[in-house]
């Protein structure tokens, strides 16, 4: 009987150890699901703050490609105001003789 109460003994203290161990795997699961949670959200916050930013450099882009339009329609009209201008010149000079 001696025997038989050392192996239930030892058979309860094995099972508390389990036990222990069990309830110290479900924390640490706990701990690593409360980190993936908060990584999860910070990815979530960094993917709409990269969309933000992909939003705002094509608005840049655009507007960038809009300026170098607009300076080279420009340029365009500037040079046709000195064509314009020097024909001008050439008819009033013609005019004179």
């Amino acid at each position: 009987i001696d025997q038989v109460d050392k192996e239930i003994s030892a058979l309860n203290e094995e099972i508390a150890n389990v036990k222990t161990q069990i309830d110290q795997e479900k924390e640490t699961t706990q701990a690593i699901t409360d980190k993936l949670s908060d990584l999860n959200q910070a990815l979530e916050s960094n993917k709409a703050r990269l969309m933000d930013l992909v939003a705002q450099e094509a608005q840049y882009k655009n507007i960038y490609q809009t300026t170098i339009n607009n300076k080279e329609s420009l340029q365009k009209r500037l040079s046709k105001v000195d064509e314009d201008q020097a024909q001008a010149t050439n008819q009033i000079n013609r005019a004179r003789e």
